[in-house]
């Protein structure tokens, strides 16, 4: 875009005219038409030459200073979640001794990717807790996402309370808080449909995870927890959460 004339050259032009014009004027003499017309032409000129658009146009992005600013950025946005200020607790309310309620909470807290700002903190300490790498021979690596309500199959038949998937493991959550297996042999059922899933999102690993005061009707095809191992689990950490310098400090 060529560049707007510099002001002085600008008001020098005017200063000329101007000194025409007052050359062509004499004391109760008519102003000659013709000349006047040539000086106004002359005036507009200089003005079109000078003449700024009332709206700037837009700037054009540039993608490395917005990789700039969003870096500067990153770090208070990273703490600020940690914190948990994304959290709206009104969302993930009012639970009682609801099973449909309870398992919203818990996928919620599971998820890597839920506004607690935890990431898999929460999963993690309840699988160290429970002694999951032993139990199920595998690590918990690559968190990837906790849906609940799963249908593993995606046939409306068989559904899931809550199904975690990472890197190379899948896991199937049952939680129960006052009601019993709906059928004498739903775990085994759960291990197979486990099985057959992660093999066909070509997982190398996957476990049962049975949520209940009860035991399970096939201990052998699943891993029980407790509720006080969620409860400790969330309580560790929080208090580790707590600990974190705030971005302030």
């Amino acid at each position: 875009m060529p560049e707007d004339p510099q002001p002085s050259a600008s008001f020098a032009r005017l200063a000329s005219f101007l000194k025409d014009w007052r050359k062509n004027l004499k004391p109760h003499r008519t102003v000659d038409v013709e000349n006047l017309r040539d000086i106004l032409l002359r005036i507009r000129s200089g003005l079109k030459a000078n003449h700024r658009a009332l709206v700037s146009a837009p700037e054009t992005l540039v993608p490395a200073q917005l990789d700039q600013v969003l870096s500067a950025l990153s770090p208070a946005l990273l703490q600020a979640r940690q914190r948990g200020d994304a959290i709206d607790v009104w969302s993930v309310a009012g639970l009682g001794r609801n099973e449909v309620r309870t398992a919203r909470v818990l996928t919620w807290l599971l998820d890597p990717g839920g506004s607690h700002g935890a990431g898999d903190a929460y999963l993690i300490e309840i699988w160290n807790r429970i002694g999951g790498t032993r139990k199920a021979g595998f690590l918990l690596r690559d968190v990837q996402g906790a849906v609940r309500e799963s249908y593993p199959l995606g046939n409306g038949d068989h559904r899931v309370d809550i199904e975690i998937t990472g890197a190379n493991f899948l896991l199937f959550l049952e939680v129960k808080i006052d009601a019993l297996e709906t059928k004498r042999d739903q775990v085994a059922l759960y291990a197979q449909l486990a099985a057959t899933k992660a093999a066909s999102l070509r997982k190398q690993h996957w476990a049962v995870l049975y949520l209940s005061e009860t035991s399970p009707s096939d201990p052998t095809n699943c891993i029980q927890l407790r509720w006080a191992d969620v409860s400790r689990a969330i309580k560790s950490v929080a208090r580790i959460l707590a600990r974190k310098p705030s971005p302030r400090d």
